[in-house]
């Protein structure tokens, strides 16, 4: 097959990242390991990597860029309007959709896929060199002991493609908006982070149908779309309203989650000096007492829940253990 003539594959849309951008051009990135700010640079080169998808011309680099053009006018009508499109609408499904995708696009899942399989593939391979149905290698090693690899680019793939049917699960969650008026919202390299406060509370295993699932999507700046289920989660005290006007400890308790989820780095366009404060503050709590729990403002986990999960996690694990930093 012919090689792609596009090297350079966004794991986080350059579409997105134009929208945290004064001139769609350039933006800043925060380096979060190494505590460098950088400013103005070409979008182009951010949260990308070299063949991240694809070598070969095989259509899932264009599938992905066709899933973007669809939602630029969504993203658009969503800021503009600061509402959330129908339950069940064809826009909700695309909103849906979207959130999936761009969790399951990043290495924050392909990486396990792939060790999975890897795993597999060598358990599967020392059973048949024990069978005497393949050969071993030189010098009486294996296949298994040679070491097998499995393509990045599989595990990448794979996680998209299934996450065309999670959507499906996901459909039933509800939304809300989060608005900085100071235009203090960033974007991690992930793109969008999916939670579960009641179950990572607990130090449970969870999924997208897990109860108390839910899933933070940046758009810009100054508004980002909170996904949750509404049978773990009170919105806003009421649930009336869609929007949620941050103030101070808000923004920082956002943007604090946002830097947790980040791998190495976050993209902002507006006032630098409130990355590096935040960042400074969060490096400070961790190495008192640990990476504390993640908070959504506007959401309200109902504590019955909560109390379950902690039995839960007494029950299969024992007490819960002494927090410890993840960061520097």
């Amino acid at each position: 097959m012919k090689l792609t003539n596009k090297k350079k594959q966004h794991y986080v849309p350059q579409m997105i990242q134009r929208r945290f951008s004064n001139d769609g051009k350039r933006v800043s990135v925060w380096d979060i390991r190494n505590r460098r700010l950088y400013e103005n640079v070409p979008i182009r080169g951010q949260l990308q990597e070299k063949y991240f998808y694809e070598r070969t011309e095989d259509g899932f680099e264009k599938a992905l860029e066709s899933l973007e053009d669809i939602a630029k006018p969504l993203f658009d009508e969503i800021e503009e309007s600061q509402r959330i499109p129908p339950k069940d609408s064809d826009d909700w499904i695309l909103l849906i959709l979207w959130v999936v995708v761009q969790v399951q696009r990043t290495d924050v899942l392909a990486n396990p896929i792939n060790k999975f399989s890897q795993d597999m593939i060598r358990k599967v391979a020392q059973f048949l060199e024990a069978e005497g149905q393949i050969p071993g290698g030189p010098d009486g090693l294996g296949m298994a002991d040679i070491g097998i690899k499995v393509d990045p680019k599989w595990g990448r793939q794979n996680a998209v493609a299934v996450a065309f049917e999670t959507a499906q699960v996901a459909a039933d969650l509800h939304a809300g908006i989060l608005h900085s008026k100071d235009g203090k919202v960033i974007l991690p390299d992930c793109g969008a982070v999916r939670f579960n406060m009641i179950a990572e509370e607990g130090g449970l295993p969870w999924g997208w149908a897990s109860i108390g699932t839910g899933a933070l999507l940046p758009l810009s700046n100054k508004n980002a779309v909170v996904f949750y289920d509404p049978a773990s989660y009170t919105w806003m005290d009421n649930g009336m309203e869609v929007i949620k006007v941050m103030g101070e400890a808000e923004q920082i308790s956002l943007t604090e989650t946002l830097l947790l989820r980040s791998s190495n780095r976050v993209v902002l366009n507006t006032d630098p000096e409130w990355i590096v404060k935040v960042d400074t503050d969060l490096h400070v709590k961790c190495a008192r007492s640990g990476t504390p729990a993640i908070s959504i403002p506007g959401l309200i986990p109902h504590p019955p829940l909560m109390k379950l999960a902690h039995e839960a996690q007494s029950r299969l694990f024992g007490p819960p253990p002494r927090p410890t930093s993840k960061i520097g």
